[in-house]
Order: C-alpha cells, then structure tokens, then sequence
C-alpha cells in the first residue's frame, strides 16, 4: 500500500470553548443532561456521574512514571518514556535465558500487564472520561478540577510527564526495544481529546493548561507522521493502520489542523477501505487471526470513527466509494449475522465472545441512523442497544 505519508502542516490553536467534536455529538450529551430520571438515559446518567464520584473518591492520578520496566529497555530509555512489552511475545523454551521471545498470535503473557504503561495510559483515559463527562452533565467545577489534576501530572508536570513519542512501545525482549506496532496502546487519545473538550469553560481549563496539551499534542503528532516508526504503523494494512487514522486524525483536529485531515482522509484513509474491506464485506487480515472476532469487530469501530470523523470534515465515508455499494456497509453486513451465533462463525477465536461483541451496538447505532436499514433497526431491539452507558451513547453521529 503505497502512502504519501508527510503532508505541509499549519498549526493553529482552536477557540476556548468551542465544541467542535470529533465523534462526540453534542445532541446527544444534551438528551443525557435532560433526560427524566426515570428513563433509561437518566439511568444512564446517574450511573455516569456515580462513576465519576467514585473517580474523585479514590484521588489516584497516573503517569509513566510510576510503572518501572524490569531491566533498562534502552541505553536512551527515561521513566518519562512511555514503556510497553508486545503482549503476544513469550520466553523463548528453547533457550537458557528465554531470549528472544518468541510470537504466540492471540495468547497474552502475563509479563504484559507487568510495568506497563499502556495500562495506565487507559487508566488515565477512563478517569478523565469520567470526571469530564460528569463536569459536561453537572457543571459542578470539582469533576473538572481533578481532570485537569490528572492531565497536568500524566502530560505537563515536569518530574511525572510522558515525552511525546512511543520509541519504546510494545518491545520484545531479545528483538526489539520498540516497535511502531506500539503505537496502537495509546489509541484512546482519540476518545480523550474530545473529553478534554468537554472541560472548555471551566474555571479549572484555563487557556494556559490548553495551550500547553496543545503544544505537548503538536510536538506528538508530528512525532507520529514524521517518525520511522510512525510511518511503519501508518504503512499497516490493517487494524494498526485504522486505529492509527482515527488517533492522528482525532489529535490533528484538537490542534486545529483540519485542512491537513481531510487531506489525510483523501489520501489515506480512503485507500485503507479500498485494501482492507473485500467486495463481500470479508477483511481478510482481521479473519486471519487467532481472535478474528475481536479483529473484526475492533476494525469495524475504528472504521465507524473514521466514518464520524470525516462527516464532520464534510467528507462521507459511510457511502464510500459509492452509495450504492459502500465498503463500510459492506463489512458491517458480513459480521452483524454472526453477533448471536458464535458457533457458527467459520474463523479461528480462541477466547470469549461477549467482549469483543460489546463493541457493535455504537457500530451499528451509526449505521441505523445512516442506511435506514431495517435489520440495523431490529438488532438495536432485539439486543437492547439503545442505551448501553451514557460514555458509549453520546460517541455517535450528530443528526
């Protein structure tokens, strides 16, 4: 797949207070503040605001800093270096010291969740998802305070910060001390700037602290595009290669580099639907994996996100490459069969199946509110996937 990957860029700050999302829609945060308490969204938003009680109640803030990798990782490494082992990677039995690991595809080792900070980085992510969207449903100034508390000590404060670039990302002892497949452990920084959005106005969100995540997110981005290792994950024909796009292309537009997205999306991440997604809906490199459930419907969310990405870029995705046989549809249709019949799926799975499924009522909410199709309509009932949890229902399109 050949990719331009270097584009001219123009940095600029977006407005304080603007509410110009990425995929969070602004309609549907209203419906979650309004609700009546005794609907299922009021549910759903007292439940929302608990959790970020909760949140507030334990204090715990994160960094890189406070996880240490066994060993040095690299002469280079500093605990402010973000760390992170591959998870399918295991002692090699063959020799005396293990060394080097050796690849089990879908079999996590447990060394993985060892002084790891891919874990603390979605740790962070769930915090400050939490207190912002309580902040968004309450204005009540203390939920912002502690997200900006978690954000200065994992992005801005001197001693506990994270430096802007993932070199030592997903190593493998003996082979490699980081790889650019690495990058996909901080892939909910698409889901985090967008709730960092959610803090504008506060008293807490003050114009310096966005200044600041904003030049600590530039200096990221570029990072990402202009890096060896990042051009290799862009380069992945994969799921790698659309999670990729949904982070820089979610980061581009909280630093307000929009014109250089859409370029990206013409570019790019149209040419990743015409690879990735046969004709009949099949995403063979998902389907070849030992968990090809949790390849498909993980592909599938990061292909929605693209698609509410580049919808609010004035971009349609969801009819690509043309409205009568749009890829996306199509690689919707292939899995939405199999959601309640495990047994009869016809690839590899060697784990459960009730996780990897939990990601399909927002990808099929989004295709209901765009095909009209019927089947989309019935599975939303049929599974009760109206209202999952107040996090999952305002990450939607914005009708």
């Amino acid at each position: 797949m050949a990719i331009a990957l270097v584009f001219t860029v123009c940095n600029s700050a977006p407005v304080l207070g603007a509410t110009d999302f990425s995929y969070l829609s602004p309609t549907r945060l209203e419906e979650l503040k309004t609700a009546p308490a005794n609907s299922a969204l009021g549910a759903a938003r007292e439940q929302a605001i608990a959790d970020a009680d909760a949140v507030l109640e334990e204090g715990k803030t994160h960094s890189v800093t406070f996880q240490t990798p066994q060993g040095r990782p690299h002469e280079d490494w500093t605990p402010n270096d973000f760390y992170s082992m591959g998870p399918y990677w295991w002692p090699n039995p063959d020799t005396e010291d293990g060394l080097p690991y050796v690849h089990r595809d879908g079999r996590v080792n447990p060394e993985f969740r060892e002084a790891n900070d891919r874990h603390a980085f979605q740790d962070l992510v769930r915090d400050v998802s939490a207190v912002g969207l309580a902040y968004a449903l309450t204005d009540d100034e203390k939920y912002a305070e502690h997200a900006v508390k978690l954000l200065r000590v994992w992005f801005l404060d001197e001693e506990t910060k994270m430096n802007p670039h993932m070199r030592y990302a997903q190593a493998i002892p003996g082979r490699s001390t980081g790889r650019g497949i690495g990058i996909i452990d901080t892939s909910r920084n698409a889901f985090l700037v967008d709730k960092i959005r959610l803090l504008r106005g506060s008293e807490s969100y003050t114009s310096d602290v966005e200044a600041d995540l904003i030049s600590w997110y530039e200096e990221y981005l570029d990072w990402l595009i202009e890096h060896p290792q990042g051009q290799s994950e862009a380069a992945m024909g994969n799921n790698h290669g659309t999670s990729y796009d949904v982070q820089i292309l979610s980061i581009g537009r909280f630093v307000g580099r929009d014109d250089w997205a859409r370029e990206w999306i013409e570019t790019v991440t149209k040419e990743r639907f015409d690879d990735q997604i046969e004709d009949d809906g099949r995403m063979p490199a998902e389907l070849r994996r030992t968990r090809s459930w949790n390849y498909t419907t993980g592909n599938l969310r990061h292909l929605t996100n693209l698609c509410i990405i580049a919808e609010r870029l004035g971009i349609d995705l969801f009819h690509y490459p043309s409205a009568e046989s749009p890829a996306f549809k199509a690689a919707l249709d292939f899995a939405l069969p199999y959601v309640d019949r495990p047994d009869d799926w016809p690839y590899e799975q060697i784990v459960g199946w009730d996780a990897p499924t939990a990601r399909m009522p927002h990808i099929v909410t989004a295709a209901a509110s765009v095909y009209g199709d019927d089947k989309y309509k019935e599975a939303i009932e049929k599974f009760d996937w109206e209202v999952t949890s107040a996090s999952e229902y305002i990450i939607a399109r914005d009708e």
